[in-house]
């Protein structure tokens, strides 16, 4: 997590979820871009509700929407998603990597 972390620092607004004094989930919002970049909460703490509150406070800070790239194969996350209001747009391969996206909006 702490990797994740000082990764996404550098360069979008960052928010955390804590239990206990532990950190146990992570939201990466890029304003500007009205993108959420990254949404993260560590496996032994999912299906807890955490998720939901770091994309309910997403929806708060970008309130005329957002925007997401995910991994297709992530279908934990696409599911998610598609249970949040999100929206496929589109889907393609990344250049470099060679892995298949997918990118998705909400609106409200």
């Amino acid at each position: 997590m702490r990797t994740r972390l000082d990764d996404d620092a550098n360069c979008s607004d960052l928010y955390v979820a804590e239990t206990e004094g532990t950190i146990v989930g992570m939201l990466a919002l890029r304003p500007d871009e009205s993108k959420m970049d990254q949404l993260f909460v560590l496996p032994k703490y999912q299906r807890q509700g955490i998720g939901q509150k770091l994309l309910n406070f997403a929806k708060q800070k970008l309130p005329s929407g957002m925007w997401l790239k995910a991994d297709k194969l992530n279908e934990k996350a696409i599911r998610f998603y598609e249970t949040q209001g999100f929206v496929l747009e589109k889907s393609n391969t990344h250049k470099v990597k060679s892995e298949n996206e997918v990118y998705y909006r909400w609106e409200p």
